[in-house]
């Protein structure tokens, strides 16, 4: 369906018509939905893992729950938080206007609770005499300052198990896209040296950038278009075997020289798991890789 969408897309904004490039569009388009799927899954698990941990009870035993101000780790752990999960919520895009603005409010708050800890602490007691003997006497803005501390430590607590479910959600969203962004830094080696730019889009529309400007794939040489073609096939084309054989006659046309180094490295980073197989004339297509040819003239047939 989406191969179809495509040829008929391209086949009405040009008149040279590339059927492999309309195949490697509806490829990327159908790789994309199928991440955009599992993306759904991992946020639908998000949500629900920061609703459950609304619930969630702490044992103070396990949790090493204390009574006492918060240590100079903490106060040191805190301020490098405050900061990670502020960038993680707004790679997210989490974090909205209204967001930051709250979020940098309370992390303010609670930074200046712990500074005053800290700082009254120094001075929290003296003592005096009684008639039990000497009793230590408490500074009233140490005890003020501890008490504030107490009565926010459980939101700092549950920032911090935010702050490990945003980072687990984190690592998982990097895993789904991999694919995809290996693919896009694979191509973009090739495209770069002729001053152009590979971009896929959330949906995965393809464009060419040179510069600021975008182009279609119809603007793409000889060259780049073999390229782009081989790669997305052995990358993302979910109906291609992934543990197969890969045979090419004479891969280095359309190639200049500088690609040709490229290309036995590209299609192995493209399918660690297939086996190549090539006929060449081109030397540097084998170069460095001699151990692995076979002449023409001595191969039995």
């Amino acid at each position: 369906m989406a191969l179809e969408f495509e040829r008929e897309k391209m086949i009405a904004e040009h008149q040279n018509y590339d059927p492999g490039l309309a195949e490697v569009s509806s490829i990327i388009i159908d790789f994309v939905r199928g991440l955009k799927i599992r993306q759904q899954k991992a946020d639908n698990s998000f949500r629900k893992q920061l609703l459950l941990d609304s619930f969630a009870y702490v044992e103070p035993l396990q949790e090493g729950f204390s009574f006492g101000p918060p240590s100079e780790e903490m106060f040191n752990v805190f301020r490098e938080k405050r900061k990670t999960i502020l960038a993680t919520l707004q790679k997210l895009d989490l974090a909205s206007e209204e967001f930051e603005q709250t979020s940098e409010q309370f992390f303010s708050k609670i930074e200046e609770i712990i500074t005053n800890v800290k700082s009254a602490s120094k001075k929290k007691k003296g003592s005096k005499p009684t008639a039990k003997g000497i009793e230590p006497v408490f500074d009233e803005k140490y005890l003020n300052a501890l008490t504030a501390w107490m009565v926010n430590r459980h939101q700092v607590d549950r920032i911090e198990r935010l702050f490990q479910l945003v980072t687990e959600y984190q690592h998982v969203q990097d895993d789904i896209f991999k694919p995809i962004n290996e693919f896009n830094t694979l191509i973009n080696r090739f495209f770069e040296q002729t001053g152009k730019r590979l971009e896929i889009s959330g949906d995965g529309t393809i464009k060419i950038k040179i510069g600021d400007d975008s182009r279609s794939m119809q603007g793409l040489s000889s060259g780049e278009r073999q390229i782009l073609i081989m790669l997305a096939h052995l990358a993302l084309n979910k109906r291609l075997r992934k543990d197969g054989i890969f045979i090419v006659d004479e891969p280095e046309l359309s190639l200049h020289m500088a690609w040709q180094d490229m290309f036995v490295e590209a299609v192995q980073s493209a399918n660690h798991r297939l086996q190549i197989i090539l006929a060449t004339h081109s030397p540097a297509i084998i170069a460095g890789k001699r151990i692995n040819c076979v002449p023409v003239r001595k191969a039995v047939i």
